[in-house]
């Protein structure tokens, strides 16, 4: 179920709204205001957001405390979600405030929810046809590269490093991941994949949480034309074009359970039947799974096939938490400013040991991916100064 964050600052308009969107089968999230918005769009991941332009009534002519101020903070933290605005203004007489490209679609609330409702499904369907979050990977990405990407010398690092190259080599088993959010599990497929053999070609990625049920079985056997309403031609899916290559299998917890049932007879029988189509497609993909989920607990409470969990849980990966290898948080804390130094062109950003210090005693719920948006965060709004205060002032918790 696609989840949509709707930012309305107007009770009256957001319960019905809300309550429709549920009914045709969105997941939704409401705030009422800028700095909410800020705040959750920084932690959790949405498939759309549904965005009122006037969010502050006493400020209607400043863009950046209203719609066009929650676009620039997406875009200043490459936060991709693609937005909506639902407006009760003249839209030629806003649009003109929001950065070039950044949003979907301007809809005036007169025209309606159900209306609002098909250019969300627009939305997923160009998420599904465009890459329908199957990401090519550059194919000019080197090994170095990708052992690059994953900072630290703590130990339980170069342990990971290890066995991701003794396992690497095998490359017709699969390969499960387990980690919690903000981990790296899709650095450490990555460097799997470059140490294969298979590394010069592009490995491919679906988020298996990101779609609906019945987009997500396409994107991953393919169809063929006639197999639905809108399937004017054939259209392979990620397991042929993932062919001599890596198949990276993000959140495999939320696989739904008939997915589970094809999944299961993919990998047994090594072939797989396009959406309406009868012929066997042989298939050679490494397949890499991930998830952040407790598989067993999931079998147990029977959400999770128990004879395709044994036949993924070949070869195993553990990403350990930020908080279980805090030395590495230095070597990380430098390669982030050194990173958003070239990104933003910052002059002279200073690390005090006070705030290392600091940062070493939190337990980083979110891990790497939290400590990278603080760093960046604390960076902008502190003069690109890094000290003890950051963690009070920038850390969202």
């Amino acid at each position: 179920m696609p989840r949509i964050l709707v930012v309305e600052d107007n009770p009256i308009m957001a319960a019905p709204l809300s309550e429709y969107l549920h009914e045709v089968d969105y997941s939704v999230q409401v705030v009422n205001s800028l700095a909410e918005a800020k705040e959750i769009i920084s932690q959790e991941r949405f498939n759309g957001i549904v965005l009122d332009h006037a969010l502050n009534n006493a400020e209607v002519n400043n863009p950046d405390l209203n719609g066009p101020g929650l676009v620039k903070f997406m875009k200043m933290n490459d936060i991709k979600t693609p937005v909506v605005v639902y407006t009760s203004w003249n839209i030629n007489d806003i649009a003109t405030q929001y950065p070039p490209e950044s949003v979907s679609f301007f809809l005036a609330k007169t025209s309606g929810p159900a209306n609002l409702k098909n250019h969300l499904d627009k939305i997923i369907e160009r998420i599904d046809v465009a890459d329908t979050q199957i990401r090519k990977k550059e194919l000019g990405k080197t090994l170095d590269d990708s052992k690059e990407q994953m900072i630290g010398s703590s130990q339980v690092m170069q342990e990971l490093r290890r066995i991701i190259k003794q396992y690497a080599p095998y490359d017709h088993e699969p390969v499960l991941i387990y980690g919690e959010n903000g981990t790296g599990k899709e650095l450490v497929a990555n460097m799997l994949h470059q140490h294969s053999n298979r590394y010069k070609k592009p490995i491919y990625d679906v988020n298996c949480a990101a779609l609906p049920r019945e987009l997500l079985v396409r994107e991953l056997f393919g169809h063929m034309k006639g197999a639905f309403t809108s399937a004017d031609k054939d259209m392979p899916g990620a397991f042929e074009n993932a062919s001599d290559s890596s198949l990276f299998l993000d959140e495999i917890g939320e696989l739904p359970i008939d997915g589970q049932v094809s999944l299961l007879r993919a990998l047994q029988e090594r072939y797989i039947k396009r959406l309406g189509g009868k012929k066997n497609i042989e298939i050679n993909a490494r397949i890499i799974f991930a998830t952040n989920n407790d598989l067993v607990a999931r079998v147990a409470n029977r959400t999770f096939r128990e004879d395709l969990y044994h036949r993924m849980n070949s070869l195993v990966l553990r990403v350990p938490p930020l908080r279980d290898r805090k030395e590495d948080i230095p070597e990380l804390t430098d390669h982030f400013v050194k990173k958003f130094s070239e990104n933003y062109k910052f002059a002279n950003p200073q690390v005090h040991n006070s705030a290392l210090a600091r940062m070493a005693e939190y337990h980083w719920p979110g891990n790497v991916r939290e400590l990278e948006n603080f760093i960046k965060r604390a960076l902008i709004l502190n003069d690109q100064v890094l000290d003890a205060g950051c963690l009070d002032k920038y850390l969202v918790i």
